[in-house]
């Protein structure tokens, strides 16, 4: 099996993060819960929605203060940029830097709102010089990611910065399968994977009871459901796991 079969379910989102960083630190890929908001808050990719908005002609200020300062456009005149536009964007690139105009941007932005979201994504590459990518490339780029969910999908200029806003953890699951997936119970949902490891199945962790909360005080209901959503996200091999001794707040407990 791969690596991307493989999915360790945990009680909280704390507890995935701490998991993950054990894996990474021994060596194995992982993907963890809150890959994608990490992901969509990084520079390229907050760099490539500018750059579809100056495209299909509604960059605002802010948009053109991502992409052309990094180009090296205008001289540096930072205080152009309030009037630039998208007809003085292109120019600028023509007069500046034309071996980076892709030919897509001289369409007319109906036109390209019409394109597949890969077309613009490597116009993108191109204008940037972030050099030829392959979606095998580095699982840690987030340019790697962008490309897998513009060759996985059928988004268009049009949507495709919405597509992006409105991705989750769960959207990555098939993507990109050399990754063990690690998530929450609950950021599971609707989720299914060949094998599961399901940690933490101790006392006072699943079900799970914050410190100094009574156990009459615990929604044993709805940890059972939770309980239950982790075990059926399996598909074929369900591991539970518990621990002989644990460590809370630096004390051991057997």
């Amino acid at each position: 099996r791969g690596y991307g079969d493989i999915a360790v379910l945990t009680r909280t989102h704390a507890h995935a993060v701490l998991i993950a960083e054990a894996l990474s630190r021994a060596g194995l890929p992982v993907r963890r819960s809150g890959a994608v908001r990490a992901w969509r808050s990084s520079a390229p990719v907050r760099q490539f929605l500018s750059f579809v908005r100056i495209a299909l002609g509604v960059g605002r200020p802010f948009d053109f203060r991502m992409i052309v300062p990094p180009l090296g456009l205008l001289g540096g005149a930072v205080e152009d940029l309030p009037k630039m536009n998208r007809a003085r964007f292109l120019a600028s690139i023509k007069e500046g830097a034309p071996e980076r105009l892709a030919p897509l941007l001289l369409r007319s932005p109906e036109e390209i709102a019409a394109e597949g979201a890969m077309s613009l994504v490597e116009a993108f590459l191109r204008l940037m010089e972030y050099g030829p990518r392959s979606p095998g490339q580095d699982a840690d780029d987030p340019i790697h990611l962008l490309l897998v969910m513009a060759q996985g999908n059928d988004w268009t200029g049009a949507d495709v910065a919405s597509r992006i806003r409105s991705l989750n953890d769960g959207d990555l699951v098939g993507r990109d399968n050399e990754r063990i997936q690690v998530l929450s119970l609950r950021a599971s949902k609707g989720l299914e994977f060949p094998v599961v490891f399901l940690l933490g199945c101790d006392e006072d962790w699943l079900p799970f009871r914050r410190p100094g909360q009574s156990p009459d005080d615990v929604d044993i209901e709805e940890e059972r459901r939770l309980l239950y959503v982790g075990m059926t996200r399996a598909q074929q091999a369900l591991y539970l796991v518990g621990s002989d001794l644990r460590t809370v707040q630096g004390e051991a407990l057997a």
